[in-house]
This record gives C-alpha cells, sequence and structure tokens, in this order.
C-alpha cells in the first residue's frame, strides 16, 4: 500500500458520460474503500493481507468501508444540469430516491437533512458517522452516501451492507481514531433478511427514473 491504493472508478471517463448513469457494482471478493483524503495508515496491512481483502480509493470524502460481494454499492453519475449546486440538496434529493425504494420494498427509513454527525469518527469509518441525505432505519445509519463533484457532475456512491458494518474494525490499524458508533449501523440482514443487493438496486434505479426518465444503467462502470 506504499504507493497508494488503486482507484475504486476511472471517474476521467464517468466525467465524459452525458446522460445520467446508474452502476451498479459488485466484486467477487472483499475490498476496503477508503475516502478521497483518508490515510492508508487507518488500515492493519497484516490483517487484511491474511484476509485477502483488497484496497481501494473512491473520490468521494469520508471514511472507509468494507464492500463484499453480497452488498448494494450503487454509483449515480448526475452530469450537468440534471445536479444543483448545493452539494446538500444533491444528496438528500439521493436519499431521498432511496427512501422511497426502500418503502417500496417495505421498508421504512429516514432521510437524515441535518448536518454532519460524529464526523471524526465518520472520517474513519462511513457508518460511524451521518452525513447529509444518508438514510437510517429506526435511527441506525442503513444507507452510507459520499460525494464527489466536478465541473462536469456529481457522483453520488451509496452503499447498503449485507452484514454488520463493525466487521470493518477488524482492518483498521490500532493507531487508528476509535470508532464506537460503528457498533450502531445496520445492516439488510437485520434490517430485512429477505432483500438482496439486486432488489435494492433495482428499486432505487426504479425510483431515479420516474425523476429522469433517460437515466442509463449499467453494471460496468470505467474502472
Amino acid at each position: 500500500m506504499r504507493d497508494g491504493p488503486p482507484a475504486l472508478l476511472d471517474v476521467g471517463r464517468v466525467r465524459a458520460l452525458r446522460v445520467p448513469t446508474v452502476g451498479v457494482l459488485h466484486r467477487d471478493g472483499a475490498a476496503v474503500v477508503l475516502g478521497s483524503m483518508q490515510r492508508v495508515e487507518d488500515l492493519e496491512p497484516a490483517a487484511l493481507a491474511r484476509d485477502g481483502v483488497a484496497v481501494l480509493r473512491r473520490r468521494g470524502g469520508g471514511g472507509a468501508v468494507l464492500l463484499g460481494p453480497d452488498d448494494c454499492w450503487v454509483e449515480l453519475w448526475l452530469p450537468c444540469p440534471h445536479h444543483g449546486e448545493d452539494l446538500r440538496a444533491t444528496a438528500c434529493t439521493v436519499g431521498e430516491w432511496w427512501e422511497v425504494a426502500l418503502a417500496a420494498l417495505g421498508v421504512a427509513g429516514a432521510v437524515h437533512r441535518g448536518g454532519v454527525e460524529g464526523a471524526p469518527q465518520g472520517a474513519v469509518a462511513c457508518f460511524a458517522g451521518l452525513g447529509p441525505g444518508e438514510v437510517t432505519v429506526a435511527g441506525r445509519k442503513l444507507v452510507g452516501l459520499s460525494q464527489w463533484r466536478c465541473r462536469e457532475g456529481a457522483l453520488v456512491s451509496s452503499v447498503i451492507a449485507r452484514r454488520p458494518p463493525r466487521a470493518l474494525a477488524r482492518y483498521l490499524a490500532a493507531t487508528a481514531p476509535p470508532t464506537p458508533a460503528l457498533e450502531d449501523a445496520a445492516c439488510m440482514e437485520d434490517v430485512e433478511p429477505a432483500l438482496g443487493a439486486p432488489q435494492l438496486a433495482a428499486a432505487f434505479t426504479s425510483t431515479v427514473r420516474a425523476s429522469l426518465p433517460n437515466v442509463r444503467v449499467t453494471t460496468s462502470l470505467p474502472g
């Protein structure tokens, strides 16, 4: 990891897309995805090597996410003029789409519309903090969001964990800041075990299409 982890996506190619695009990502193995400004030193190399866990970096901010094959990871590219200038408003719009999508599947969520809560913990582990647009179920964070913006548009990453996000803790270095709130995050196993990533992604895509009829769906965003 000395030279830095590889990028999750080739954003140079993503930003050339001219229509709204939902990218449904899938990995055969586990990976820890770091936020754009996060220190690699927050991770424990020996633990990652022991379990064969890859390390990637996204362009959006925030803390690390442990991504497994059964998790729902969706990238939403909103080219200009399909997103507003306000970062919080864009996040809340995406959160509202998730709220509607989850409701269609029988899960009652709530969009967080306030400021960032638990920022120091969230800078280490995404699910230990709570930011605008993120969705909670019974007060526990279920949908994590991260956003990257450029002059061509905005890329909003969403993740819903299949299993408890606290599993990330085994890959955090002993020198990393503590993240006790990570224990309280929700996952689909405790919210609605019958729902899988394909159903979640399909419901989200359908909801986005109701607002953006020209949205394109792909499983192969440039990496």
